[in-house]
């Protein structure tokens, strides 16, 4: 059994992408229903996170619509990326974008975490808040890239639900489904498996092709699109998580103004395995750089 570690009431046991996730067999020791014990909690998290974060490395390898983030005064997105690397959102921060996070007693320590931290959230889910999250992002889709966790809070696991397609057509933004892969982490024994990325590894992330989503839509639409955007992000996490192991060679990072114009990473066979589907764009040549928490 490897290392452990406790953080927000969640038992961890160490990984790495060279190994089976497969030793945790632990339960949840407490949910934080205390307003004040919240409070307390975030401020304790953040304080944790922040010189945490700031040994993390990050490579981010640009899709067709790169580089990313993008400049919301020229184009945004609603960038897609599962629950379990949402900590490894934290390394653009900086960058303007709202996050989605729910309304249930996790989600509260969670926003107030990342707004201690700098990072904007929208509070809301299917089960609560969701009418007043949906107009919040119809404005802040003026000015603003949307993040979500598409199977948070409570899983499934990787699967993508019929909402994200829906607000992609109602606030006209396209989808960008985001991949991550930790070179090592930790992984809570938790539905989605969350991971804590260890100090001072390198986490990759792999920018799919865009997916723009019509703002008319029938059920057999919105199902077309929810499988294409599914697989879109499986692929991509396919992609970040094979970076990340060493499966394939990776090119020299150049610096996040430069990335999207010089080098390259070549395909390492995904594309055969989950083949682009039909409403997306042609993924061509992409090209990584590299981004340091600050």
């Amino acid at each position: 059994m490897g290392p452990r570690l406790r953080l927000l009431g969640l038992r961890l046991t160490a990984t790495s992408t060279s190994r089976p996730a497969a030793l945790w067999k632990t339960k949840r020791l407490m949910k934080l229903r205390n307003p004040r014990l919240i409070r307390l909690a975030s401020w304790l998290t953040a304080a944790v996170l922040r010189p945490w974060v700031a040994t993390l490395r990050g490579q981010v390898e640009h899709g067709p619509a790169g580089p990313h983030p993008a400049d919301p005064a020229r184009q945004r997105f609603v960038y897609v990326l599962w629950h379990e690397a949402l900590l490894a959102a934290f390394l653009f921060r900086r960058y303007p974008g709202h996050v989605l996070i729910s309304q249930h007693a996790d989600g509260e320590l969670i926003a107030q975490a990342c707004e201690r931290l700098g990072v904007a959230v929208i509070r809301g889910s299917s089960r609560k808040g969701g009418a007043r999250a949906l107009l919040q992002m119809c404005r802040l889709s003026e000015q603003s890239h949307i993040v979500i966790t598409p199977d948070g809070p409570r899983g499934p696991r990787r699967r993508m639900p019929e909402g994200v397609i829906q607000l992609a057509g109602l606030v006209g933004l396209p989808i960008l489904p985001v991949g991550v892969g930790f070179q090592s982490a930790w992984r809570a024994n938790s539905w989605d498996r969350f991971a804590v990325p260890r100090p001072f590894s390198t986490i990759h992330f792999h920018a799919g092709a865009a997916i723009h989503v019509p703002a008319q839509l029938d059920d057999n639409l919105i199902e077309t699109y929810r499988q294409e955007t599914e697989a879109a992000l499986l692929a991509a996490t396919d992609r970040a998580e094979r970076a990340a192991a060493g499966d394939r060679p990776v090119a020299t990072p150049n610096k996040p103004s430069e990335g999207h114009t010089e080098g390259h990473t070549e395909e390492s066979g995904d594309s055969a395995a989950a083949p682009p589907p039909p409403h997306s764009q042609r993924r061509p040549a992409a090209s990584p750089s590299s981004l340091t928490a600050t």
